[in-house]
């Protein structure tokens, strides 16, 4: 062993590690090693470098090394509970930075790190208790603040991490930037959007043009009722960011909530121009078409996104609805039956089948329909509607008795269902019944409503033959 041969070598590893000069600091210590392999800091160091140059399982041995010479070192035990730490072996890092603590209670980098590993395992008690002693311990270093106020951000306490993160925004602490933002994130979780804007008008002062803020500020504006700040926010996108589909698409979106269908088209178009294929543009700009009346449009816009996705269902169901509203009935038909086969479990296209059956006079085929339709959504309202009304027109009685019931049974003020259910007990023969009904027809239907007015006339204290003889 030549104890000074070590030391001048230790001191020329140093040199080296400083300049960050790994390797030739790792050749000295290597020698430095065999030189005195009983020098616990040699060890220490080479499994530090070891651990930043991703030199993990060097750098566990090293490590181990140093603290089977010296057990108390805190350097040692910590970077031994970060390899662990990255290897999500939690219960061995918390071990180390606990020992690392034992030899250095003053290691915030520690508390840090100890905390983070119980966040990872979920213990978020023990978590927001060691990241309070890394703030207290480092004199609200911004690192540790802003850790904790994460950790508040995602455990959803969300007034804590305002707190917080208001503090360093106040001292100017920390990445200035960075702590705006996570305000920001904080403000519009608590949907409080004037400080949204506010934070955010901050942060675009030290930065333009940055896409996510100039988002969120839009839709905090939006959400605050404010559609023309949210224009304007949009419209500066497109303006430093002319390529972001995303800008047209929700000014387009923002625009048809307006009822503003032309203005909102227009964005959908620009939106194509950037990416003629996708989906959701293709999708609205045919809904849009078909507010307008512009049915041979919509009904390409549905066919090209049915090319484009053929499963989607949104696309072949606004097709199929279409083509059956403008009286395509076959057309529209094939579209229901190709969607049914695509997604058997859905109701709707079931239910607009039956419509189709009816039309063309199938009454037993739209039977058959509206039930599959109930099956799929028993509570389905307008199917048992219509059967009711199907079974009413094949003097079917009871079943239609049955099933105005079940429209009533989940839509109770259901006016219409009333009557009509008055109607089919009048054909039975139950006027008790029929009047009920008809009452509830008068307590639920608007006082000028042609509803209202027939049962009025319905409950008319007279005698049985007149009474349905008025009727």
């Amino acid at each position: 062993i030549n104890p000074s041969n070590s030391e001048a070598l230790f001191e020329t590893a140093v040199i080296s590690y400083l300049k960050k000069s790994y390797a030739d600091a790792l050749t000295a210590l290597k020698k430095a090693g065999a030189a005195n392999p009983n020098d616990f800091k040699i060890f220490a160091l080479a499994g530090e470098i070891c651990y930043k140059t991703e030199r993990y399982d060097e750098a566990r041995a090293e490590l181990k090394k140093a603290l089977a010479i010296n057990s108390t070192l805190a350097d040692a035990n910590y970077y031994l509970g970060r390899i662990f730490a990255d290897s999500r072996e939690y219960v061995e890092a918390i071990s180390q930075f606990e020992k690392a603590l034992e030899a250095d209670p003053s290691r915030f980098d520690c508390l840090l790190a100890l905390a983070g590993a119980y966040q990872a395992m979920e213990n978020n008690e023990e978590a927001v208790r060691h990241y309070k002693r890394a703030v207290e311990i480092s004199k609200n270093d911004p690192a540790a603040v802003i850790a904790l106020g994460d950790l508040y951000f995602k455990l959803g306490d969300f007034d804590n991490a305002i707190t917080l993160y208001r503090e360093l925004k106040a001292k100017k602490a920390g990445d200035y930037e960075t702590v705006l933002s996570k305000l920001s994130q904080c403000y519009f979780n608590k949907q409080m959007w004037y400080d949204v804007i506010e934070t955010g008008n901050e942060l675009l002062s030290l930065k333009p043009d940055d896409l996510e803020t100039l988002f969120t500020v839009a839709e905090a504006s939006e959400e605050g009722q404010n559609a023309t700040q949210a224009e304007n926010y949009l419209r500066k996108i497109i303006g430093f960011h002319p390529g972001n589909i995303e800008a047209r698409l929700k000014l387009g979106a923002l625009y048809a909530r307006q009822k503003d269908h032309d203005a909102a088209i227009i964005q959908y178009k620009e939106a194509l121009k950037i990416n003629e294929n996708r989906i959701d543009a293709n999708l609205e700009l045919g809904k849009l078409y078909k507010i307008k009346n512009f049915i041979t449009e919509a009904i390409e816009q549905f066919r090209k996104i049915s090319s484009l996705s053929p499963n989607s269902y949104d696309a072949r169901f606004n097709l199929a609805v279409t083509l059956f509203e403008n009286s395509l009935f076959e057309e529209s038909r094939e579209e229901f039956e190709k969607i049914i086969k695509m997604t058997p479990k859905q109701h709707a296209p079931y239910y607009y089948l039956g419509l189709i059956n009816e039309e063309k006079g199938m009454m037993n085929e739209a039977i058959s329909e509206y039930k599959a339709a109930i099956a799929q959504k028993h509570d389905y309202v307008e199917a048992h509607f219509k059967l009711a009304d199907v079974y009413l027109k094949k003097m079917l009685t009871e079943e239609a008795i049955s099933h105005y019931k079940e429209v009533i049974k989940y839509d109770e003020k259901n006016f219409e269902a009333h009557f009509k259910l008055g109607q089919a007990y009048r054909d039975k023969g139950m006027i008790e019944e029929s009047v009920n009904a008809n009452i509830s027809v008068i307590t639920h239907a608007p006082i000028d409503s042609p509803y209202a007015e027939k049962a009025r006339q319905l409950i008319k204290p007279q005698t049985k033959t007149s009474f349905w003889k008025k009727f």
